[in-house]
């Protein structure tokens, strides 16, 4: 398949403590994105850092318009910097063919592999602390 230039539009969210580290969070960000040899960023805004109520944490975004050498470029800084929203801008249709379709398909499926496997391994982790931290509770305080 024909590599074709991608306009996108994304929104990336960051959340933490303290409201200032929210902050230069995005910024380090956008600047890991200036860095990029393969990336134009052609514009970000970045929004103030607000209180999240609920949640006693800050929440901010940044939008950007990134222009990527092609579908895999995006598709891999989606798996590096998930943002939470992507809009195509330009090119406004694609063809695929069947090998790059398997070819991107198989890379997803690899890394939803790798990810699934992570939280498995936390997941077995968090039962055998909680388990051994039960198990002392229950001993008695000498």
């Amino acid at each position: 398949m024909e590599e074709k230039e991608i306009r996108a539009r994304l929104i990336i969210e960051v959340v933490g403590l303290p409201k200032e580290h929210v902050s230069e969070t995005l910024n380090k960000l956008i600047e890991k994105i200036r860095d990029d040899n393969v990336l134009i960023l052609e514009k970000q805004e970045i929004f103030e850092p607000v209180e999240l109520q609920d949640m006693k944490l800050f929440s901010s975004f940044v939008e950007a318009d990134i222009k990527f050498p092609g579908i895999d470029k995006l598709v891999g800084f989606c798996f590096d910097f998930t943002p939470s929203s992507v809009e195509i801008l330009e090119p406004m249709s694609f063809i695929f063919d069947a090998k790059f379709l398997n070819s991107m398909l198989n890379d997803f499926i690899t890394k939803l592999h790798r990810y699934t496997m992570l939280i498995r391994n936390l997941d077995a982790e968090y039962a055998l602390l909680k388990k051994e931290v039960d198990n002392e509770k229950q001993q008695p305080i000498n």
